[in-house]
């Protein structure tokens, strides 16, 4: 690790929220990979910034591994973060996981009973659009689906 990325990684670890947001906008500005981990652990943070600096950091870096821990993010009750989740999730869409994001968004709005989540799944559907997308949003019943 070079210096300024040792930096980033000490800001993350900060028990200063300030210094965490701080930590993940350098994270995302550099694009670290090696930021990834402790940006997704920053998505379930007690702070509401960190978690929407967070889920933000993660769609500027891109890395499919944050995957899952962006749909938990849709659940969040502060919209910026669940915004900011989506928008990751249809990028990352956009860049070559068209069938794990729209899988991913099918099992949200057939089960989910978050309301929010659900607006936003079909946010992220209607965004990534294309064939699968439609389909799926064609698809999935207006209620979730209780098993």
């Amino acid at each position: 690790m070079d210096t300024h990325e040792d930096q980033v990684m000490e800001l993350l670890r900060s028990p200063s929220p300030r210094k965490r947001v701080v930590g993940l906008v350098h994270a995302a500005r550099r694009r670290l990979t090696s930021a990834v981990s402790l940006a997704t652990t920053a998505l379930t943070d007690t702070d509401d910034d960190v978690r929407s600096a967070a889920a933000w950091a993660l769609d500027v870096i891109g890395d499919p591994v944050a995957m899952p821990a962006l749909v938990a993010a849709m659940y969040d009750e502060v919209f910026s973060v669940r915004s900011s989740a989506g928008w990751a999730l249809v990028h990352m869409g956009q860049a070559g996981r068209t069938p794990e994001v729209v899988s991913q968004m099918d099992d949200v709005l057939r089960s989910a009973m978050n309301p929010n989540a659900r607006e936003m799944a079909r946010l992220v559907l209607v965004y990534l659009g294309g064939p699968e997308a439609t389909e799926t949003l064609d698809a999935v019943p207006t209620q979730p689906v209780l098993h």
